[in-house]
């Protein structure tokens, strides 16, 4: 008996030692799972998962995406240069729903500060240039609509366009702003407008210097406005109104019935009129006809003008 239990002992401890041992390897294999899944910033427990998922490599974080006419209504805009860039202090509201609308419909119609950012993100990164020779060639050229003041004041609220090689970024088609007023802006409303027609814009430029910005855009060409007008009130200095307005080639573009109003540091107000290279007397224009039917100078708003000229 004495030999038989004797055996039995020395079995038993085998047996333990075994098992202690296949408990220490299991022990092991759980701490380098555990240590493999953290260091790839996985939350994954057990061998089995961890052999079919493998060891997880950190990356870098993507750099922008190249837009182009079939990627730009499936691309995050924030995940764009523009958006990382000179919009990235607005990219947060633009809606690319609203956008594919709009486009679809042929009428940016802005209610409210969302769609003007989506008006800005669309017209500064659709990769389709502005510049064409005849009006058969595909090119870029929009109807807006507001219809609504707007303060952007406390944003670093970008330009509509900007200059590129060929206007390929630029404001290109008809802006009617309806006698609505945009203030707080930081820079101009176009940075590059081309090949347009704007009428009926109001800008509040707030407080200015002698060394200020131009206020309606940084390039023009081929553009018509009509009934377009800056208010400012001038801290210091001394400024050349129609730098404000930034009036050129007045050969090529039209300024009809614009006004800036400066209140000077005394405070009295100066107005300067604007009214560069009008129409002749028999020449039809249907802005004029439509907003100002008397030529007089007086414009009226209230009617949609897209729904009788585009539609």
């Amino acid at each position: 008996m004495k030999k038989r239990s004797f055996i039995a002992v020395l079995l038993a401890a085998a047996l333990m030692m075994s098992a202690c041992g296949k408990e220490a390897e299991e022990t092991e294999a759980t701490e380098a799972t555990t240590t493999t899944t953290v260091q790839g910033g996985l939350h994954i427990v057990g061998q089995e998962e961890t052999e079919e998922t493998g060891e997880t490599e950190e990356t870098e974080p993507a750099g922008p995406v190249e837009l182009t006419l079939d990627n730009y209504f499936d691309t995050d805009p924030a995940n764009t240069e523009w958006g990382q860039g000179d919009g990235a202090d607005i990219i947060d509201m633009v809606d690319l729903d609203y956008i594919q609308a709009s486009q679809e419909s042929e009428v940016f119609e802005v209610d409210t500060i969302e769609q003007f950012a989506s008006l800005n993100y669309y017209v500064n990164t659709y990769p389709l240039e502005r510049e064409y020779e005849n009006l058969e060639d595909p090119h870029f050229f929009i109807y807006v609509n507001i219809n609504n003041d707007f303060d952007v004041s406390g944003y670093n609220w970008p330009s509509l366009g900007h200059e590129a090689d060929n206007h390929a970024y630029s404001f290109a088609g008809m802006y009617i702003q309806n006698g609505h007023t945009i203030s707080g802006l930081q820079t101009s409303l176009f940075g590059d407008i081309y090949g347009s027609a704007v009428c009926g814009i109001y800008i509040d430029a707030g407080t200015i210097t002698g060394n200020s910005r131009n206020l309606i855009a940084d390039a023009i060409d081929d553009v018509r406005f009509f009934d377009c007008h800056i208010s400012a009130t001038l801290e210091e200095g001394d400024i050349d109104p129609e730098t404000l307005f930034y009036v050129t080639d007045i050969n090529v573009n039209r300024y009809l019935d614009c006004t800036i109003d400066i209140t000077m540091p005394d405070g009295e107000v100066s107005t300067t009129e604007l009214q560069y290279h009008p129409y002749d007397t028999n020449a039809n224009n249907s802005i004029m006809e439509f907003f100002d039917p008397d030529h007089d100078g007086v414009y009226e708003y209230g009617a949609n003008f897209y729904d009788d000229w585009v539609n």
